[in-house]
């Protein structure tokens, strides 16, 4: 069953165990107000003076009517007001939910319509794309009656979010505190939406507890501490920014440094200028940053712990990360685990670490099982089951995904499959579904699919995952043709406007029919055959 961290590995001190997520900022705020808690360009703020922004935030949502929960949305790139907003929200136990600025106006409708928020709080302009018409359209055909509350952009000021915060002067104390009081460690605080096989996203509810949890558990064995400041650079609707990198750093009393993109080089400066301790990334952020090609120019001497998940780092990275840090961790988990359920340490070889997952610490009931749910041998292959009451809540209004998800005694099927290895560690081998991981997205092809089969000169796709170099997956596209006028091009500008650019094919064929097996469906491990040996023409 669950197999034990290596033993003899140096763990940190236990964070203190308390009931929210949120009374960690609390409990910066009274035992250490003046610690950097967030830093966002020239801006830092400390732990009491985001306590106190955070306190009036409540108070302009209990004003506006969010009550326990209620769902609140938030449109921006990872930054301060996003995540004093998620605290804020958490802290009178409503939901909240990340938008991410990089989806298609499709793909940011789906969790509007389905979480029906009170309030969406957006940056209406991001990187040159101005959303104010897009979310306007969105609530309007989704029904929802949510009420938009646009966000200061930079140094300018938004008439509506000085309004909201103002609105918090009819909200006393004690409202905001019988409010904190009636939210319990098991409530909700976060929907995370996750795809599925059928390429329809499920909103999964992440507690209090299970954020906690995990943090306090991730911050023990890999070496989280008070001293801490640690990057955050992943979009704000992903469980890595809210879970691994945000509340774990927030349980330890650390300091948070909010970069708005992914920017190699940026990342560089950050670590120098900021003193960067801690750095989690995928494997494909690391590759980028560290080929720039001046990088040896920068003061990196501040990296005690460099972290990776979502996809295998090569055994070259490794080793190049190696010379960087002290400490490296390797970790494994998804958004229904909550946190990180799988650690691999650098006192692991070089091939140990990019070849396996590493072990389950003792704290988390881990398995891999095969088909019958009796647990495999060293060498065989099963899917990884997790089990345990930090795991997600389920899904948000979708009781027959929850059920699928989970075996009747209790166990969450993670779709991935893996094998112990004679060493005791664990590998992973595959995936259950067609689920494939590019530049540590979970990208689903029957969301591609759909995409590519709305063109009306398209009258049959199928997509499926193949290596790459940089990303480890990407997407490849076979697609059967209505006109012998559409061409890659057309395509790749059609899914533009459907699909966020991490899950655009970057290899698409057209074809005159699709290979198929005796049972009707599409042979795919025939179409990842044809691409790999480039059998015909048409390879972008």
């Amino acid at each position: 069953m669950s197999r034990l961290l290596h033993p003899g590995l140096p763990q940190a001190q236990m964070p203190p165990a308390l009931p929210l997520l949120t009374d960690y900022l609390l409990h910066g705020a009274r035992n250490f107000p003046d610690r950097p808690a967030f830093v966002e360009g020239a801006h830092s703020a400390s732990y009491g003076e985001v306590a106190s922004e955070v306190d009036t935030i409540a108070r302009g949502l209990l004003a506006a009517g969010v009550t326990r929960g209620d769902r609140v949305a938030t449109l921006a790139p990872p930054s301060t007001t996003a995540l004093k907003l998620f605290l804020a929200s958490a802290s009178i136990g409503a939901y909240w939910l990340g938008l991410n600025p990089r989806y298609s106006r499709h793909e940011l409708a789906h969790p509007v319509e389905d979480a029906e928020p009170k309030l969406l709080f957006a940056e209406m302009q991001i990187d040159g794309r101005d959303y104010t018409d897009e979310l306007a359209a969105i609530v309007r055909e989704a029904g929802t009656g949510t009420a938009i509350v646009p966000l200061p952009l930079g140094e300018t000021s938004s008439e509506d979010w000085e309004k909201f915060l103002s609105s918090a002067l009819r909200v006393s104390q004690q409202e905001l505190a019988n409010a904190r009081s009636a939210v319990d460690p098991e409530d909700p605080c976060l929907i995370v939406y996750t795809s599925g096989t059928t390429g329809l996203p499920k909103g999964a509810l992440i507690s209090h507890y299970g954020l906690v949890y995990c943090s306090r558990t991730d911050a023990r064995y890999n070496l989280h501490s008070q001293g801490q400041r640690m990057l955050c650079n992943f979009p704000i609707n992903h469980i890595a920014c809210i879970g691994d990198v945000c509340a774990t750093t927030l349980v330890v009393g650390g300091t948070l440094v909010f970069m708005r993109n992914f920017d190699p080089a940026g990342i560089l400066r950050t670590i120098e200028t900021e003193r960067i301790s801690h750095l989690g990334q995928i494997p494909a952020m690391l590759q980028m940053t560290l080929a720039q090609p001046d990088m040896a120019a920068y003061d990196l001497s501040s990296l005690r712990t460099l972290l990776w998940g979502g996809n295998p780092a090569s055994v070259e990275l490794v080793a190049r990360l190696r010379k960087l840090c002290d400490t490296l961790v390797n970790v494994y988990g998804l958004t229904e685990t909550t946190g990180n359920v799988l650690f691999a340490r650098g006192e692991l070889a070089d091939e140990q670490l990019a070849n396996s997952v590493g072990f389950a610490p003792p704290d988390y009931e881990v398995a891999i099982l095969d088909t019958d749910g009796r647990a495999v041998e060293a060498g065989q292959i099963g899917e990884i089951h997790v089990r345990g009451d930090f795991l997600m809540k389920g899904y948000w209004r979708n009781p027959e995904a929850t059920r699928a998800a989970f075996t009747i005694d209790g166990w969450l099927r993670t779709g991935d499959l893996a094998t112990p290895r004679p060493d005791g560690l664990i590998a992973l081998v595959g995936r259950r579904s067609e689920m494939f991981k590019s530049g540590g997205y979970n990208i689903y092809p029957a969301e591609i699919e759909q995409a590519l089969e709305r063109h009306p000169d398209v009258l049959l796709a199928a997509v499926v995952g193949v290596p790459d170099p940089l990303y480890s997956e990407v997407g490849a596209a076979f697609v059967i043709a209505k006109s012998a006028a559409l061409d890659e091009r057309a395509l790749r500008e059609h899914c533009g406007t459907r699909l966020a650019n991490f899950k655009i094919p970057k290899h698409i064929r057209l074809l005159d029919a699709l290979p198929m097996l005796p049972n009707g469906k599409v042979d795919k491990r025939r179409m990842k055959a044809l691409l790999t040996q480039g059998a015909n023409e048409g390879t972008s």
